[in-house]
């Protein structure tokens, strides 16, 4: 959950997440487009392995490939770079729910 006023897409500009895989498979600058385009089909043989690195790189490769065709390309970028304000009179009024992820299937 982003501190409040802290749009999300500045953690992933932050010094503890250099070296992050993500931003260099954009292939538009989102504040043009309005949107964070990756080409998960893309025909560059390196840029799908890259992609599938940066998202998923503990899955087959046919599980990757799979995934790929449901994916679209634009995911709009306004929830990733709108600060919200949360204050104590409205923490907890919107439903939320977090996905805990592991290496490991349990």
């Amino acid at each position: 959950m982003p501190k409040s006023g802290v749009p999300g897409v500045a953690y992933i500009q932050s010094p503890e997440n250099a070296g992050e895989l993500v931003s260099p498979q954009l292939l538009a600058d989102p504040a043009v487009v309005g949107a964070l385009r990756i080409d998960q089909r893309s025909s560059s043989a390196t840029y799908r392995a890259n992609t599938k690195l940066a998202f998923c790189a503990d899955v087959s490769q046919a599980d990757f490939d799979a995934m790929a065709n449901l994916l679209t390309r634009d995911v709009p970028v306004a929830p990733f770079a709108t600060p919200i304000a949360t204050t104590p009179a409205r923490w907890g009024s919107v439903p939320r729910h977090y996905i805990r992820c592991s290496s490991a299937w349990e």
